[in-house]
């Protein structure tokens, strides 16, 4: 991949959809709409207003996703919504575009599935949320229990918060270290990452038991988002 100009600003392209986990997305925009050198711009797969998967927020007004046509950054967000957009052809179909033209495409969480599913991480490096791992595997990744990883110019973060982490990876890649740590000063974003009991240290029997329960909680939240709604 060709190393991009320090010089230019990049666009960012969030696709939003019904069910989708906010902190996925929100994290990511803070980081990187507070840098000179980002346009970040939101997408929805709906025409109608809708709420995450907590119905805490309502989302409207956002351009439709095939109004966009290509970015030089995708990143797809997680969320119990993520199973009806992987069932949806025309979603799935404007992600293959995008990506064909992307500098980075990205996903937080369970976003990581519906790039899998798009063919985008067959035999490749990929995380999502500990609860995913074995989902994500299924479809064709090669899983990674790493707070984020990259492979060629795919960049999957773990769950929910590990957004925050990818972006400002993606912060000192493109532009460079000084401005990635600078925007960190700037929202104060500073935890401690090292954990006796983690998702990142469990081993990986312990955590199966884990991924079963949340298993269970999170196929009933999916089916609040199904395709047909």
């Amino acid at each position: 991949m060709n190393k991009l100009s320090k010089q230019r600003t990049y666009t960012m392209t969030i696709l939003a959809y019904p069910g989708m986990t906010m902190l996925d997305a929100v994290g990511p925009n803070e980081v990187l709409a507070n840098s000179p050198y980002f346009d970040v711009e939101w997408v929805s797969t709906s025409k109608q207003p809708f709420t995450n998967d907590l119905a805490s927020f309502n989302l409207s007004g956002l351009r439709y996703f095939l109004d966009i046509d290509k970015t030089d950054i995708l990143l797809i967000p997680g969320g119990p919504g993520e199973h009806a957009v992987m069932q949806n052809e025309a979603v799935i179909a404007w992600v293959k575009k995008i990506d064909k033209t992307s500098v980075y495409t990205t996903s937080v969480c369970t976003g990581s599935l519906i790039l899998a599913k798009a063919g985008l991480l067959n035999n490749r490096s990929a995380s999502t949320h500990w609860g995913c791992l074995d989902e994500l595997t299924a479809l064709g990744a090669n899983t990674s229990r790493k707070r984020y990883i990259q492979s060629g110019k795919y960049i999957t973060a773990a769950g929910v918060s590990a957004g925050i982490d990818m972006a400002l990876y993606m912060l000192k890649t493109l532009v460079s270290t000084k401005h990635s740590r600078d925007l960190r000063f700037g929202i104060e974003y500073f935890p401690n990452q090292i954990h006796v009991i983690s998702s990142y240290t469990l081993p990986r029997f312990a955590l199966r038991k884990l991924s079963a329960r949340f298993g269970q909680f999170y196929t009933k939240t999916r089916l609040r988002f199904r395709a047909d709604e």
